[in-house]
């Protein structure tokens, strides 16, 4: 038994390895022991790019080589549209630099000579628990670009819960009764999952996220930091300072390391040679910050990602005392307020997971491995006009191949207002049809305010599809138009049966 999982991370990209014929059955292919960072040296004099540490490391020195370019967070990159400069005018798509990271993975793997390495062509791939579709297909590409297969994904909270209990050696289909909170705070994302571990079943019972509130905003503030002690000591005026590209990207590699000091020491010194320029002169900056000034900067996002929790839990209509384990994961989370803040809401139930770098990934490939298929926890609703919800999936539905397809046809029964909607609504629970959560993903479209007669009613038919990326497509047409619409659901609470 055998499987891959792959996490790609906006500071960090890992891939583990599940070998039942091993005797270390559950591993990843680390850089001496570290994660790959998912950063992209372009050099002007070769034709590969260098990734990982040693680009890290080059960061450092490159203040006076022309025409290299350093590409971070790329991960961010590929949500959004557009491209990234690499060399001069040449460009690339997000989904490229995210494939030279993959191959970067695939080689180190290959490389490293270990047996659980021969047969790596294929993954489960971790995602934000409210990603695109657009991202997961971006991804997609990237791997597929650079030779590895995803087979499917599974979001990253829920991956961790998996990589814990299976780390621990811990068999997954015996685990008692418990509810388990996991609050994966990184470098791009804050995303909070409730996991039930529940008669050989792992389920979500609610999904939280806060997008770009995360690690590298952090990394920016404390940037700010820095650069207004400078200016205070240096009486320099900011308007005319000037900052060249490879400074920028000194900047950036001095501020991330000082962060992650940070998280265990009470002041770092932050020093960034050539820092700018002004009046043809070179300023270095040399600069002390505390932990009590980082936190000051950041006390309002730690606010913030208190009530994603509360939300979290609100959602899954779960009381914070009946949650009994916490697991802490993602460079953020290792901040000291931020510790404390999920202390003072779970008390000792909070864990520090020591494993936090890997175990998102090796979870992944546990499920790969496994080949567990991930079932429909909560029901895809659609509300009708009397507020009855019809299910468009129920519950215990299979999100994977073969792919689940359904139409439906519906009448505007009441066009008053000049429109008509289709409203999609998540059922809390399984059983209990009077409580629903809006999707938020609607269709408006207009209609005949005066309908004497039922043919005359405007009529919609839709065709709702389980898409390979863990996403439910809804496509949607008015029979008096021949134009598509469609929207797509990525806001999904899953479960595996392990047992």
């Amino acid at each position: 038994m055998k499987g891959y999982g792959m996490d790609f991370g906006t500071t960090n990209s890992l891939i583990a390895f599940f070998d039942s014929d091993l005797d270390k059955n559950l591993g990843a292919f680390t850089d001496a022991g570290r994660p790959h960072p998912s950063l992209v040296w372009y050099k002007p004099d070769s034709t590969r790019p260098v990734v990982g540490w040693e680009a890290r490391q080059n960061m450092h020195r490159a203040n006076t080589r022309m025409g290299h370019r350093f590409v971070h967070s790329v991960k961010r990159l590929m949500m959004k549209r557009g491209e990234v400069p690499i060399l001069g005018t040449q460009r690339k798509s997000p989904s490229e630099v995210g494939a030279d990271i993959i191959s970067h993975l695939l080689r180190h793997a290959k490389d490293s000579r270990l047996a659980a390495a021969r047969e790596l062509s294929s993954c489960v791939a971790t995602v934000p628990v409210n990603s695109t579709g657009r991202y997961r297909r971006e991804l997609r590409r990237a791997a597929e670009l650079a030779g590895l297969k995803v087979d499917s994904f599974t979001h990253e909270p829920f991956a961790a819960v998996f990589g814990y209990y299976f780390s621990k050696g811990l068999n997954l289909g015996k685990l008692p009764s418990s509810k388990v909170l996991v609050f994966d705070w990184g470098g791009g994302t804050l995303d909070i999952t409730l996991v039930q571990v529940e008669a050989g079943h792992i389920f979500e019972l609610g999904n939280s996220n806060l997008s770009d509130c995360a690690g590298d905003e952090f990394t920016e503030k404390l940037s700010a930091i820095a650069r207004n002690k400078f200016l205070r000591r240096s009486a320099l005026d900011p308007e005319i300072l000037q900052f060249d590209a490879e400074a920028k990207d000194r900047i950036w590699i001095n501020m991330e390391e000082a962060k992650i000091r940070l998280s265990r020491e009470a002041s770092v010194p932050v020093n960034v040679p050539d820092y700018t320029r002004h009046a043809d002169s070179l300023s270095d900056l040399s600069e002390e910050i505390s932990l009590l000034e980082y936190e000051a900067q950041i006390r309002q996002e730690v606010d913030l990602a208190r009530s994603k929790v509360r939300a979290c839990l609100d959602r899954a209509a779960v009381e914070a005392e009946l949650v009994d384990l916490v697991l802490l994961v993602g460079g953020t989370s290792r901040t000291p307020a931020v510790y404390q803040m999920m202390r003072e809401m779970f008390v000792t139930r909070v864990v520090a997971v020591e494993d936090a770098d890997a175990i998102i990934a090796k979870g992944a490939a546990v499920i790969a491995a496994h080949q567990w298929k991930p079932y429909l926890q909560k029901p895809i609703t659609i509300k009708l006009a009397d507020k009855s919800y019809l299910p468009l999936f129920k519950y215990g539905e299979i999100l994977a191949a073969p792919l689940a397809s359904k139409s439906f046809t519906f009448y505007c029964v009441d066009g008053r207002n000049g429109e008509a909607h289709l409203l999609f609504y998540e059922q809390q629970r399984h059983g209990d049809a009077s409580d629903q959560k809006s999707l938020n993903c609607n269709f408006s479209f207009p209609t005949p305010r005066d309908v004497r007669h039922v043919s005359e009613l405007d009529r919609f038919m839709i065709n709702c599809s389980v898409t390979e990326d863990l996403t439910i497509r809804v496509e949607a047409k008015r029979s008096s138009e021949e134009a598509t619409e469609s929207v797509e659901i990525v806001d999904i609470c899953y479960g595996l049966k392990v047992a």
